[in-house]
């Protein structure tokens, strides 16, 4: 059986989820929501579809729209979100 407990992540968690645009990471981001957290939502592509999660949902989310393809695009999007949330705690 399992503890529930141990599904809930700790209130006010901040966690950026890179590749949220894709079919894995909406269905990630759509369970993060649920939860008191501080979420960002990384993607290149389909962002409307990121930003649905922006309102409505238990999660503060912020869609950060990105393409990875280099280095310094990698390290810009994880200084804009610790700016934005104060840090973070899960990748």
């Amino acid at each position: 059986m399992t503890n529930p407990e141990l599904l809930t992540p700790p209130s006010g968690m901040r966690i950026l989820v890179v590749s949220a645009s894709g079919d894995l990471g909406r269905a990630l981001l759509g369970q993060l929501a649920q939860f008191d957290l501080v979420v960002g939502a990384h993607g290149r592509s389909r962002l409307d579809a990121l930003r649905v999660f922006e309102s409505g949902h238990s999660a503060t989310v912020k869609v950060f729209p990105s393409d990875l393809s280099d280095r310094a695009a990698c390290h810009a999007l994880v200084d804009d979100y610790v700016e934005w949330a104060g840090g973070i705690d899960a990748l």
